[in-house]
């Protein structure tokens, strides 16, 4: 869980092997090159290739430089050559390039000349560290390797300056005693790859070791793993926009990535002209920290400092100027950018990890406040249970290494390239600080959702928490529906013996067990919700008509259980509490749309079917009866699945026509269900006279008699309330 400090990588952190001691172990097989002289001069003539320069000094223009074990500089821009010219500092344009001869006389003992050219022997090879810009090898004479890019005016037209050369050998071009090893160089003077750099091994040895040594797949394998990591957080970022993290995290990830994948020599397969890879590293190695910083401050604070941006845009200006000018131009800002890089460091110990640390600690003790915890048990809370403290952690790791390479490539030269392992635990840990915080942005948008959905329309929550979408911007549709309206009768009796809370909790516990059914019905896939609560009443939507009549069916059976034992459901029920509710249902086409103003907006059905809905569900107080439906609906369904009788033909406001209604009994109790059964059929001959507006006495005597029967069923069966009574024919 780490962070940043990688850019104090500098250019050393990958593609120098660090050692050859496993093969300097081999003994007569290896030769180290660093153990001889190595004789430098201005010019290059095929003859110099063939024998060791007899002298001492600088005669006939020669530089010697003497073997030494410490870490060594053989370039020739720093070895005071005659006629070399000289540049300014951080001047944008480079020198016209030169030919310089390299020497290495070395000896072969007949062990060494033995184990290395043996018929048995395998084949042997060479390593370099580094060498450029544009050269050519020879081997007592012979050209061996030649990677000379020239166009017709002498001028490099590709550049070679590589690291990690390697290649085999010829056994027959070695010979028992004095050897020599031929450098034929061609570079600006002044451009410091121009030559050897002997911090790093330069040596001869069996070439499957060489290559076994310098084998990159690991590296390459974690470098995908940067670059893959980079374009996941780029991709979240644009699913995401407000997590800015995410876009700092990608782009510093898949930099870095890019910044070690410039410094293998794998990729000089791929891309060899190292003008253009250099750049690719210096550009990338300049963004790093800026970026690695931004990360920490958006994820820990939602905000970038002001100084980050500042010296943000001093090394974004650095990383574009290697765009345009020459490569020793691109050397020189890397020094300034090593130096600034450490200030730089310190500012993001104190800002980016110290204050925000600091936050976090004040939080962490905050909430928990009254534990008790120690000093050291709160440092422990903060760096192990935070996502910060988790990057404290990282960003330790990684500046610890990061600084020890940037001393490391500017004075001690060990080459051991520290950051590579900083790195890798710095990018597995964040990986799994952005995973846990992604998962808790998850976490938090499936409770934003659930709880939205409580309170709006399932279809408005996803437009506007998963899709992220203007509500506005939704389009209504026209569909057929089922409305269902339901109303609790006398319910302003009921509310006058509660207090206000008491209320509440009344009318949520039986919302809870009237709403079973729609629950049930949801859980099978079907669409059955409570669009919205208005009071004592509820607006349902249904988009199956015999699903709909079924629900209120079941909403009388689980009011029936309710009425039994309401203390049950509601603690502070009065023991003698009896509910009745009022349902009315229409199908019929409506306009689903966000409906509301620029404050609150809701997803809700609109039209004539609504109206009728309503007006059904206040009629069954009218005509004592529990469901009435209309007669779209009526048609919809298979009638003999249902209790169902013709009730009346009523005009609804605003309509011209009238409409047919039903009522559906098999809710009712047993007893009122039979009796219904009983006078069906002269019941139907009641309302047959009274529609056809004839006999009018006849029809008067026989609605007196039903209403008579059914008063005395009543008292026959203790049927209790009233509402349990056939008020038809009365009415």
């Amino acid at each position: 869980m780490l962070l940043m400090l990688l850019g104090v990588l500098g250019p050393f952190a990958w593609g120098q092997d660090t050692g050859d001691q496993n093969i300097r172990d081999r003994g007569s097989r290896y030769i180290n090159l660093r153990d001889y002289p190595v004789y430098v001069k201005a010019g290059f003539d095929f003859l110099d290739t063939l024998n060791i320069p007899a002298v001492t000094g600088n005669e006939r223009g020669w530089k010697v430089i003497k073997a030494s074990p410490s870490p060594t500089r053989v370039r020739a821009g720093e070895l005071n050559l005659p006629g070399l010219p000289k540049r300014r500092f951080l001047s944008p344009f480079g020198k016209s390039e030169m030919e310089f001869t390299y020497l290495i006389p070395f000896t072969m003992k007949t062990e060494v000349f033995a184990a290395l050219t043996g018929e048995s022997a395998p084949v042997p090879g060479i390593f370099l560290a580094s060498l450029g810009d544009n050269w050519e090898i020879f081997l007592n004479g012979s050209r061996i390797a030649s990677e000379i890019h020239l166009d017709d005016e002498g001028h490099i037209k590709s550049h070679r300056a590589y690291r990690q050369i390697a290649f085999p050998l010829n056994k027959s071009l070695f010979k028992m005693g004095e050897n020599l090893l031929a450098f034929r160089l061609v570079g600006d003077p002044t451009y410091h790859d121009v030559g050897f750099f002997y911090a790093s091994p330069y040596y001869i040895a069996p070439y499957e070791q060489i290559a076994r040594q310098n084998d990159e797949a690991p590296a390459l394998i974690l470098m995908g793993v940067y670059l893959f990591m980079g374009l996941y957080h780029l991709f979240l970022f644009m699913i995401r926009k407000k997590d800015r993290h995410n876009l700092y995290y990608g782009l510093f990830s898949f930099i870095l990535g890019l910044y070690f994948l410039s410094r293998t020599h794998t990729i000089y397969y791929f891309i060899p002209d190292r003008n253009i890879l250099l750049r690719t590293e210096f550009f990338c190695l300049f963004l790093v920290l800026p970026l690695g910083a931004a990360f920490i401050e958006s994820l820990g604070l939602k905000k970038t400092f002001l100084i980050t941006r500042i010296y943000g845009a001093f090394f974004g200006l650095l990383a574009l100027t290697q765009l345009f000018f020459s490569l020793p131009y691109a050397l020189d800002t890397l020094k300034v950018w090593q130096y600034s890089s450490m200030i730089v460091v310190l500012i993001v110990l104190a800002l980016d990890i110290g204050y925000i640390l600091f936050r976090t600690g004040r939080e962490v003790k905050k909430r928990a406040e009254g534990q008790g915890l120690s000093f050291l048990r709160l440092c422990g809370k903060v760096l192990i249970d935070t996502p910060m403290g988790n990057i404290t952690i990282g960003a330790a790791i990684c500046a610890g290494t990061g600084l020890f390479d940037v001393l490391d490539s500017m004075v001690l030269h060990h080459g051991i390239a520290a950051t590579r392992y900083g790195f890798f635990v710095f990018t597995a840990g964040t990986a799994l600080v952005l995973a846990r915080q992604f998962g808790f942005l998850y976490r938090q948008q499936q409770r934003i959702i659930d709880r939205s959905n409580k309170g709006m329309n399932s279809r408005l929550v996803d437009w506007i928490v998963v899709q992220d979408k203007d509500p506005a911007d939704m389009p209504s549709i026209n569909v057929d529906n089922a409305i269902m309206f339901t109303d609790i009768r006398e319910f302003t009796h009921l509310s006058e013996t509660m207090s206000s809370q008491v209320l509440t909790d009344f009318l949520a516990a039986l919302n809870e067990v009237l709403a079973k059914p729609l629950f049930a019905y949801q859980d099978q896939g079907y669409v059955a919700y409570t669009d919205k609560f208005m009071g004592d009443g509820t607006m349902n939507i249904f988009t199956d008509p015999t699903v709909a009549l079924n629900a209120a069916v079941q909403i009388r059976t689980q009011l029936t259980l309710f009425n039994a034992e309401p203390i049950r459901f509601f603690k502070e029920a009065p023991p003698d509490m009896k509910v009745n509710v009022g349902t009315g249902i229409a199908w019929g086409p409506v306009t689903m749309g966000v409906m509301g103003h620029s404050r609150r907006v809701d997803y809700t059905p609109i039209g004539d079917t609504v109206n009728i809905a309503s007006r059904l569900e206040r009629l069954t107080k009218e005509y004592h009866v529990p469901i009435i439906i209309n007669d779209v609906l009526y048609q919809m369904i298979d009638p003999s699945a249902f209790y169902l009788r013709h009730i009346d033909r009523i005009r609804v406001r605003g309509k011209d026509h009238p409409i047919n209604i039903y009522e559906e009994f098999g809710s009712n109790s047993p007893q009122v269900v039979d009796l219904k059964l009983q006078q069906a059929a002269r019941f139907k001959e009641l309302q047959d006279m009274y529609f056809s507006g004839q006999n009018w006495e006849e029809a008067i005597r026989l609605a007196q008699e039903l209403s008579r029967q059914a008063e005395e069923y009543n008292r026959q069966h203790h049927l209790g309330t009233d509402s349990s009574v056939d008020y038809l024919p009365r009415i």
